[in-house]
């Protein structure tokens, strides 16, 4: 047997030619997949035919020097794996077989280019209003196939819980309705199998108390527009910002005989606004016609007595602010009427006798 092999392993017309496989697939492959840093990336040599009994030898960037090759999957040497590639592991690959003494020829040269991780989040939307609706976008140069994403806020540390329905890879990260909670600094990272990418730069994310139509704080606003840069608002929301109006006693009496008149009025302070104001008795709406910025009972009635309220409405802008604190109106009877004409009486009475 010995000597079958040594006169197979010298006959020179039959050397066999070795070829290398990469695993996975590397830019000059089927897929284009893209290796990158910290991926584990396995080289395997063939020779054609029967490889019984074949060892094999790997070199890098020239063929001079053989690579030491630890790979435990293959005692024959014929994988060559690098475990975590760095950008120092690019380079020319190449094989060849060795059996006894005999050698085969050089496999063709494989190239094999590791690529750096380069991570980044989007920047998104400049000024985001309480209510808002903001999603982060975190890119991966390159291929992303099989890449999962990862989010965290403020530190490194903890992840964030990320239920984002439109990447089910956690590519985005979106904040249905933006509170000021939601502000600080925001990172994302990426992950394949058991390696990780870098984290990202961090992105500052502020959310400001106030709508995005003046600076006027709202309550119940309904909002639908859309960013020029990346994000679509949508919120319907309701928080204490707008004003709440002063209700004020402009003439007349919050003590009232029948038929006196009393004029009152509201005013939304520290806004330029044309307000439209709605007015209440006993939390009843009063109709009224026009803006509504006073309130006159022209012939006080007994029936006109209550607590009194009033809010100021943005129509076009669907902006409404509070009610505003309460003010007590009292309409005094015919009853107390006569009794206090009766007290004038006797009291003239009196001084006659």
């Amino acid at each position: 047997m010995g000597d079958s092999v040594h006169f197979f392993l010298h006959f020179p017309g039959d050397r066999p030619q070795a070829a290398v496989i990469q695993t996975p697939p590397g830019p000059l492959w089927f897929t284009g997949e893209t290796v990158y840093t910290g991926d584990r990336l396995t080289l395997t040599c063939t020779v054609d035919g029967d490889s019984t009994g074949w060892k094999y030898l790997w070199y890098k960037d020239t063929q001079g020097v053989v690579l030491s090759n630890t790979d435990s999957d293959r005692t024959d040497g014929s994988s060559y794996t690098i475990n975590s590639a760095a950008p120092s592991h690019s380079g020319q690959y190449w094989c060849r077989a060795h059996r006894g003494g005999f050698y085969s020829h050089y496999s063709d040269s494989h190239e094999v280019n590791i690529q750096e991780i380069q991570i980044t989040m989007e920047s998104c939307c400049g000024k985001i209003s309480t209510g808002d609706t903001l999603t982060l976008r975190c890119t991966l140069k390159g291929s992303s196939t099989g890449w999962k994403y990862l989010w965290y806020k403020d530190a490194r540390r903890t992840e964030l819980s990320n239920t984002d329905s439109d990447r089910t890879d956690g590519s985005s990260y979106t904040i249905s309705s933006a509170a000021p909670s939601h502000s600080g600094q925001y990172w994302c990272r990426a992950h394949r199998g058991g390696f990780y990418s870098h984290y990202s730069d961090s992105h500052k994310v502020n959310i400001q108390g106030e709508d995005l139509m003046n600076n006027l704080p709202t309550k119940g606003l309904i909002l639908k527009s859309e960013s020029p840069v990346c994000c679509i608002v949508t919120a319907i929301f309701t928080f204490p910002g707008v004003p709440q109006p002063v209700l004020s006693l402009q003439s007349g009496w919050t003590n009232m005989f029948p038929t006196e008149t009393v004029t009152l009025s509201c005013d939304v302070q520290g806004s330029s606004t044309r307000w439209v104001y709605k007015w209440y008795r006993d939390g009843q709406e009063i109709p009224i016609s026009g803006d509504g910025d006073t309130y006159t009972i022209l012939s006080a009635a007994r029936s006109h007595s209550g607590q009194y309220q009033c809010r100021g409405e943005l129509p076009e802008r669907a902006v409404t602010s509070p009610h505003s604190h309460s003010l007590n109106l009292t309409v005094y009877g015919t009853v107390l009427l006569s009794y206090f004409v009766f007290m004038l009486r006797c009291s003239a009475m009196f001084l006659l006798c």
